[in-house]
């Protein structure tokens, strides 16, 4: 496989046995990672990964992205399985390589997927969206919008931050 990604290919040949032994925690793509690990677990044969420099000259990456933009540009997204096979599923962080800053975020990772989203906030999330592209003509995400909340910048909109969160 190559990518032009380094962190992926480290994710998934120098880093893996660390990520693997801290049930992926740490990681900020951990459910497409465990998946991809599992699949890679599966496998009988030998899968090699190359970093490459960028992704101009190269047939193969420049189709992969050009297929990626126009998935993204899709109105309904596909259905695809992302199921592990219960023999490769990971069972968790090793207590071996277990802080307590590590387990915290385990527990906070657990609680906030239990939540459901509150209505009125995904109303305010999707006019500040819409706003920011009418203006700037630039897409934001929902992460976009919530790490620009919690920024020092922002200081001055305490109204909106207020409004946004306590929706």
């Amino acid at each position: 496989m190559q990518s032009v990604s380094k962190s992926f290919v480290e994710s998934v040949t120098k880093l893996r046995p660390k990520l693997e032994a801290e049930g992926l925690l740490r990681h900020q793509n951990a459910a497409p990672l465990r998946v991809l690990l599992a699949a890679l677990k599966a496998r009988k044969a030998r899968t090699s990964f190359k970093l490459v420099k960028g992704r101009k000259g190269n047939t193969a990456l420049e189709s992969a992205f050009s297929l990626a933009t126009e998935a993204t540009r899709k109105a309904a997204p596909d259905t695809v399985n992302v199921g592990v096979d219960p023999v490769w599923k990971l069972s968790g962080a090793n207590l071996v390589v277990m802080s307590q800053g590590l387990a915290y975020r385990a527990i906070k990772s657990a609680q906030a997927a239990k939540l459901k989203p509150r209505a009125q906030t995904n109303v305010n999330m999707t006019n500040i969206i819409d706003d920011v592209e009418s203006a700037f003509g630039v897409r934001v995400s929902t992460a976009d919008v919530w790490r620009s909340i919690r920024s020092k910048h922002i200081d001055k909109l305490g109204a909106v931050k207020t409004k946004i969160r306590s929706d």
